[in-house]
């Protein structure tokens, strides 16, 4: 599986989206981004490829054929060879395509010397519109990428030919209506699934032994469904899906989740109990923000640990309600995870003293007062003096004084 960078490295890196935050200075808000890194260990690697290209060439010398066909025989498709530190990659690259039927004749008209190959690429095809019953023929594939396209729809066929080896199935910025959700748990292999900026329209529960990442950003998704079936899934991404709401026990089967991100899925006003329910000790990151929410029902979010952080920025709330934060603060003042807040309208009256007189507390959330204090500049004192010592005052005498 590619590398994966983890969202909250490099805050700073050019083109994300960073904002001030007291705690880290700045704080940047983007999605999971794939990197693949070739070792640095140049001489080495140099002498490791060198010698690993010059066995393949011997390999194929004795053979008497390359992993690719006649070139003529699969135009417009490209077959390409090379080698790095991992061994011989096989690329065939099929962006010329004008017709689906182009990329069939490809792998169905043509003796391909091997069946099993690296990676499929179409990219920036306006032409395209689907990968039909047998698309790939008999040839299979670790990676499927497809990115800028009008792919609409794709046979199970055509993922089912690699199950026991695609590992990576990029399908992003396209106009993808249907994705053969019922063939995910014969793919044995697969660990990515990258669907970003398409048109599904609708989701059922997913089921695979084998998924850990799952990235749908801005795939009109308009509800999600119980009964999902991914005890391996680790990264889940459903930002700006209009779902609104999640179902019952949905993370029930998600025991390895590590970060869950859903950015203007539309969940507020109210985020009601049991809207997330995790079940991993290895949660660290939930992002919630840009959802509108007002008010967070006691016991809406629970199963966090001591190192998860909640992000709810850019919402509504204005209220840190003791019954609702307090068993959240609770377990994250136990390590270092937090709340974050930030550009909430947060009245800090004395309905906020629960927070500011514990440290431990204090210290595990993060945000500003609507005046511009932030949380962590309050004066406890004066919270003890005003907002215990003496009666309770209503949040206009309050500041009055």
């Amino acid at each position: 599986m590619d590398a994966t960078q983890n969202p909250t490295e490099n805050p700073c890196d050019p083109g994300l989206t960073c904002h001030p935050v007291r705690r880290e200075g700045t704080s940047c808000h983007v999605s999971v981004l794939t990197m693949v890194r070739l070792s640095a260990d140049s001489q080495q690697s140099v002498m490791q490829g060198s010698l690993l290209l010059v066995s393949f060439l011997l390999a194929s010398g004795t053979r008497g054929q390359a992993p690719c066909p006649d070139p003529d025989l699969i135009s417009p498709c490209v077959c390409s060879t090379y080698v790095n530190e991992s061994g011989e990659v096989v690329t065939v690259d099929c962006s010329n395509a004008t017709t689906s039927g182009d990329i069939f004749s490809a792998f169905n008209d043509v003796e391909w010397p091997f069946a099993e190959l690296t990676e499929f690429r179409l990219i920036s095809n306006e032409r395209v519109d689907s990968l039909p019953d047998g698309a790939f023929g008999g040839v299979s594939f670790q990676t499927i990428f497809i990115h800028s396209t009008a792919l609409n729809t794709i046979h199970p066929s055509a993922v089912l030919s690699s199950k026991d080896r695609l590992e990576l199935m990029r399908v992003t910025d396209s106009f993808l209506t249907e994705f053969p959700w019922d063939a995910l748990s014969q793919l044995s292999s697969l660990a990515r699934l990258d669907l970003q900026g398409n048109a599904l329209m609708a989701l059922p529960a997913v089921q695979s032994p084998s998924l850990e990442d799952l990235l749908l950003l801005g795939s009109r998704i308009p509800q999600l469904q119980a009964g999902w079936s991914t005890p391996n899934m680790k990264y889940l991404e459903f930002d700006q899906n209009p779902i609104s709401e999640f179902p019952p026990a949905f993370l029930d089967d998600m025991e390895n989740l590590v970060q869950l991100w859903c950015r203007s899925c539309g969940l507020g006003p109210t985020l009601p109990s049991g809207s997330l329910q995790f079940h991993s000790e290895a949660l660290v990151y939930v992002v919630l923000d840009e959802n509108g929410i007002s008010r967070v029902e006691p016991g809406a979010i629970t199963g966090l640990t001591p190192e998860t952080r909640l992000d709810l920025w850019f919402n509504e709330i204005s209220e840190l309600s003791e019954e609702s934060f307090r068993p959240m603060l609770e377990i994250l003042s136990l390590g270092n995870g937090y709340v974050d807040l930030f550009e909430n309208p947060v009245v800090c009256d004395c309905s906020m003293a629960w927070i500011v007189l514990d440290p431990a507390f204090l210290a595990s959330i993060d945000g500003f007062c609507t005046d511009g204090t932030w949380f962590i500049d309050l004066d406890p004192d004066f919270f003890q003096e005003f907002c215990v010592e003496e009666t309770a005052l209503a949040p206009d005498d309050f500041w009055a004084e």
